[in-house]
């Protein structure tokens, strides 16, 4: 029989609309922050970062992929077209 989990959430979890990511790439971590431009004027911009994820490069992979499944769930649940059909739908002829 498998163990339980428990899941604990330290910090509150917000939902962001981010229009914009940067990413930032060491030999140990890989960081993807995502902000919103603030137009100050003409001569400025400003980016407000609302969130980041920093993970050791060694988990990359499963973090890209659990993140396309996150897409095609999200299409099949609601019915919409986000950009993940490639990855789920057969090509029409």
């Amino acid at each position: 029989m498998e163990k339980e989990k428990k899941i604990n959430t330290i910090n509150k979890v917000q939902v962001i609309e981010p229009d914009s990511v940067r990413i930032g790439i060491k030999e140990n971590a890989i960081q993807f922050e995502f902000g919103q431009i603030e137009h100050i004027d003409e001569e400025q911009d400003t980016l407000n970062i609302l969130s980041n994820v920093r993970l050791s490069p060694k988990y990359l992979q499963y973090f890209m992929i659990k993140i396309v499944e996150a897409g095609i769930e999200y299409e099949k649940k609601f019915n919409v077209d986000i950009g993940f059909a490639p990855f789920w739908k057969p090509d029409k002829k």
